[in-house]
């Protein structure tokens, strides 16, 4: 009698141990894929509505391109994505070298991404900018 219950006892624990798997935690370095590819926007300074073309190439390893209309580069950095909360930084190329700042929300219900923008001070009070995926 006492081996059908330690043989259900162990089974039990058996299943508990291996079901149980603990996930990773999120520690911001993992990328979300379904936000790479083309996505074109506003940007706007201070108080005024974003009327100034805004894009970027976002790849899926963690880096960014700004782009031009004609998919010209015109600055490269980095992304992250933690929950909702979409984080760049990106330096534009030769010969002004300016490095920005962007932070803002992802929506997964409409595909967008908006946010506020500042220079390499951090402080995001240069202006607005909203972004829709093109593929």
């Amino acid at each position: 009698m006492k081996l059908p219950v330690l043989i259900t006892l162990v089974l039990f624990f058996t299943a508990m141990f291996t079901s149980c798997k603990k996930d990773k935690a999120d520690d911001g370095t993992a990328n979300n894929t379904s936000l790479a590819g083309k996505w074109a926007g506003k940007r706007g300074d201070g108080n005024e509505t974003p009327d100034y073309d805004y894009r970027f190439t976002i790849k899926s390893n963690g880096t960014l391109d700004a782009t031009n209309a004609a998919g010209g580069i015109k600055g490269s950095g980095t992304w992250t994505l933690v929950g909702t909360e979409f984080k760049a930084q990106y330096k534009f190329v030769a010969p002004l070298f300016t490095d920005y700042q962007i932070k803002g929300t992802y929506n997964a219900a409409t595909g967008k991404l908006t946010g506020v923008w500042g220079f390499d001070d951090g402080l995001y009070e240069e202006g607005t900018w909203y972004l829709s995926k093109l593929q």
